[in-house]
């Protein structure tokens, strides 16, 4: 593919929000400038750190013309997000955000570039969760939690009670985003810019802002998944997507929203309210919640019944993938 090694007008507008990620985000930004499609902007936006992770930005953007970096004071990652793309340029054709914990592959995005290339009626490329790797600290490889990283083919297959393909999920993103979330991070997505018509992150919640932004974007629209792996998704004791509790309140939330919205059919916001239900891992999520509570307060009968009901979750969720 040819590709401009530096341009004033690029074609890829890469934007990564950052928080006190210094140990994570140096390997991020190097990751993106080992790409072997070069034609991108990259504009970091620091969301208020406090452990020095704008230096490394700053370090970026002096070496690289490519890369910019701003600060802003601590608003949150959608905040950061959308500040991202009001700063990218004009002419940029897609826009991706990649968060500063995780890497991807050299040629990421030239996969995502190509098959949007070939796939000019897809708003969005984005690379599914059976193809993430996922990674440690340390870069290690890890192996899938089969529960909470279950394959979204598979949670609809129980929803709606028959066979769900990824080529579904393409032609009708919306009706299977609205009952659960099948691209696991925004760096695994790229979206194409003139698609999204003026539409951001919704800056009043936190977490899965994510979910919520992809319902929204794919109302309408067709989507084309990768088949080959672009993307290391870091699992870490300071990963925001760990903290139980604060994720179960915001995903009952979302599906709270959905349930009510506007946008959805009636039969749609009725699967919606149901996949909360039924999902196994965001109820394993309200648990874990509900359990660090307990141990907190050292209620450790109710920690242990917990446990328990934690283990039932996990034993029911493999079994169905069996």
């Amino acid at each position: 593919m040819e590709t401009k090694s530096v341009a004033d007008t690029p074609r890829v507008s890469v934007i990564v929000p950052v928080y006190n990620r210094r140990d994570y985000v140096r390997l991020t930004l190097e990751s993106i400038r080992a790409q072997t499609f070069t034609d991108y902007e990259v504009i970091v936006v620091d969301d208020g750190s406090t452990d020095g992770s704008v230096d490394v930005a700053q370090e970026f953007a002096a070496a690289d013309p490519r890369f910019r970096s701003v600060t802003q004071e601590n608003a949150g990652c959608a905040t950061a997000r959308n500040h991202g793309l009001t700063l990218s340029s004009p002419e940029s054709e897609f826009i991706i955000f990649l968060d500063s914990d995780d890497l991807w592959t050299p040629d990421a995005l030239e996969s995502l570039v190509y098959a949007a290339e070939k796939s000019p009626n897809a708003a969005l490329v984005y690379s599914p969760i059976e193809n993430i790797v996922f990674i440690d600290d340390a870069g290690n490889v890890q192996e899938r939690d089969p529960v909470r990283f279950q394959p979204y083919s598979e949670i609809f297959s129980q929803l709606f009670g028959r066979r769900v393909t990824r080529e579904d999920c393409d032609s009708a993103p919306l009706l299977y985003m609205a009952t659960c979330c099948f691209i696991l991070t925004p760096g695994s997505a790229l979206i194409r810019k003139a698609a999204l018509n003026g539409m951001q992150f919704d800056t009043s919640i936190s977490i899965i802002e994510d979910w919520e932004f992809w319902v929204r974007f794919s109302e309408g629209r067709q989507f084309q998944h990768l088949t080959n792996p672009i993307y290391h998704y870091r699992m870490h004791d300071g990963s925001i997507s760990k903290n139980y509790a604060r994720k179960a309140m915001y995903l009952k939330m979302a599906y709270h929203k959905l349930g009510c919205s506007e946008a959805l059919s009636p039969e749609n916001r009725k699967l919606a309210r149901q996949a909360f239900k039924k999902h196994p891992h965001y109820q394993i999520l309200l648990v874990r919640g509900w359990r660090r509570q307990e141990l907190k307060e050292r209620h450790w009968a109710n920690a242990l019944r917990l446990s328990l009901r934690i283990l039932k979750f996990r034993l029911r969720a493999l079994k169905a993938t069996s």
